[in-house]
């Protein structure tokens, strides 16, 4: 209220004091009803008093708070459009404050002080976070991130085959044969994760590293599914190894009791299982933590019991065998067969091949592996066809069958290989894999 205010407000007063009351003051437009002054101290000048000044510099702390969140989350650029809001609302309370009478100036002078203070905190969080980037975003569009980017596709392509650890079905030559790069590919996860931390903000990398950013994160997730289902394989192996000895003793019994050969073949499918399990164990699990080095020798011990009871068993089993189908008669079937006999010759001379077998169709399938002697994963796209030799080891009634497989590659221009199995003479034939010369056709 002016002097001229008041001047008018006590003439009236003393006319007729009874008729009238103080009049209101008029609210200033955008300012709120306290825009004329702060704590009854009215204001003057054209930006209002203390209420306008309160209001900018609130205004600005919020827009520092919006900062903070950016840097929070390693966002300078983010801070841009709140720094902006910032500097108008410090000018216009600044303003404010020159062309208005207010009691207690200088407390607002001294939280601008402090907001100016503040801000230049932020732009040294933004540096440090605008480095960490520039770093960051370094790494994932380097020359080294080109070649990382095949490594990580070939541990996905690992992944997605990878499965079936945590299952009481017994792992088949697949998962064996992946479990034996488990511990390559653990170690070549944790290269990677070390030298690409997981971003959850892509814009901290420019956009010729997103997809990398993605196939990282992609990566830490599937590993750490694997992770988890070995864990729960390795302490499930213990209860699928005593199901196996447990179905192998029902089996032997079940044959014992009734004589057929039919009880003592399953039971010979359990104790089977048992070697593939050990197999596996032994290549995931001799680093870790659930690891027990006492489960095989005390499994093994049992195993041996029950495979002295089914031998009783073999002369039935193996008087049942039959050899698989010799079904295949593609145009290569012979030069296949001529490969296999060659194999087979060169390692051993001296053992005599009486049937060469080739059943089913090609099987293509395309994927990564790793190559220990170039220290790289290599692409590979080939078709397998398998088959089986039959071998004559002197005994007088028994022929014996080694599995074989031949591979196209497709990325050479289709060349072939074929493999046999290898023979280990002190192991103990399958008897599942033993045919009467008789049945031999």
């Amino acid at each position: 209220m002016n002097v001229r205010s008041i001047v008018w407000f006590c003439a009236l007063a003393a006319v007729a004091p009874a008729q009238f009351r103080v009049p209101k003051i008029p609210k200033v437009a955008g300012g709120g009803a306290d825009r004329g002054g702060s704590s009854g101290t009215p204001g003057s000048g054209a930006l209002g008093g203390g209420g306008r000044v309160k209001a900018e510099l609130d205004q600005a702390e919020r827009a520092l708070d919006g900062c903070d969140r950016h840097i929070k989350k390693e966002n300078p650029d983010g801070c841009t459009t709140y720094h902006a809001k910032f500097d108008d609302s410090i000018a216009d309370a600044q303003k404010a404050i020159q062309g208005a009478s207010i009691g207690g100036a200088a407390e607002y002078v001294t939280r601008i002080k402090d907001l100016k203070a503040r801000r230049d905190e932020q732009l040294k969080g933004m540096q440090a976070a605008g480095d960490k980037n520039a770093a960051l975003n370094a790494k994932f569009t380097s020359g080294d991130a080109e070649k990382d980017k095949v490594a990580i596709e070939a541990l996905g392509s690992f992944y997605e085959e990878f499965h079936g650890f945590n299952s009481a079905s017994a792992p088949g030559d697949e998962l064996l044969e992946l479990s034996a790069r488990w511990p390559r590919v653990k170690a070549e996860v944790q290269r990677l994760l070390e030298t690409y931390p997981i971003v959850k903000n892509r814009g901290k990398v420019d956009a010729s590293g997103h997809e990398l950013v993605m196939a990282v994160r992609k990566l830490s997730g599937d590993h750490e599914q694997r992770v988890a289902e070995v864990d729960k394989g390795m302490e499930k192996m213990a209860m699928w190894l005593k199901l196996d000895l447990d179905g192998a003793n029902e089996r032997l019994l079940k044959g014992e009791a009734d004589g057929l050969w039919g009880s003592g073949l399953q039971s010979e499918n359990y104790l089977n299982n048992i070697d593939l399990r050990f197999k596996l164990y032994n290549l995931i699990g001799k680093d870790h933590p659930k690891f027990d080095p006492q489960l095989e020798p005390t499994t093994r011990a049992k195993q041996k019991e029950l495979q002295a009871r089914l031998d009783k068993f073999i002369d039935k089993i193996v008087a049942e065998n039959k050899p698989p189908a010799d079904n295949y008669n593609g145009p290569d079937a012979a030069a296949i067969r001529e490969e296999a006999r060659k194999a087979w010759t060169a390692h051993y001379p001296d053992i005599k091949i009486v049937k060469i077998g080739l059943n089913g169709n090609w099987f293509r399938k395309a994927g990564w592996e790793w190559d220990d002697a170039r220290t790289t994963w290599f692409k590979k796209d080939d078709s397998k066809l398998g088959g089986f030799l039959i071998i004559d080891l002197g005994h007088p009634q028994h022929l014996y069958m080694m599995p074989l497989n031949s591979y196209m590659d497709h990325i050479n221009g289709g060349r072939r290989e074929t493999k046999v199995g290898m023979y280990d003479r002190k192991e103990r034939m399958n008897p599942g894999a033993t045919f009467l010369r008789a049945n031999v056709k």
